[in-house]
């Protein structure tokens, strides 16, 4: 008999929201953020294995292309794509100025 894990079901409580914020389809493209701390950094791949090569500036604006796992593809307005954490959501705002909620 499998004995029962709380990180498990932690970790399911977190990504369900998640999963919902994005739309039924799961999909992340096209949502338009801007950012609103000092700076997100951007890296190649969707992970922290992939180094960071560009850090997105306060009120620059983002667009969301997709979602893999924790990890979300964006584009900035000058033209770089990477990935930054969905974490790191909680630092933008939409365009009309509301906070992005996150689980």
């Amino acid at each position: 008999m499998r004995k029962f894990c709380p990180g498990w079901l932690a970790l399911l409580i977190t990504l369900l929201p998640m999963t919902a914020f994005w739309s039924g389809s799961g999909s992340a493209h096209g949502l338009e953020f801007i950012v609103d701390t000092t700076f997100i950094d951007m890296h190649t791949g969707p992970g922290r294995g992939f180094p960071k090569f560009y850090s997105i500036a306060k009120g620059e604006k983002l667009t969301a292309i997709k979602q893999r796992t924790t990890w979300i593809k964006v584009e900035t307005t000058k033209g770089r794509t990477g990935w930054i954490k969905a974490t790191d959501l909680q630092n933008t705002r939409t365009l009309n100025g509301r906070a992005v909620r996150l689980p």
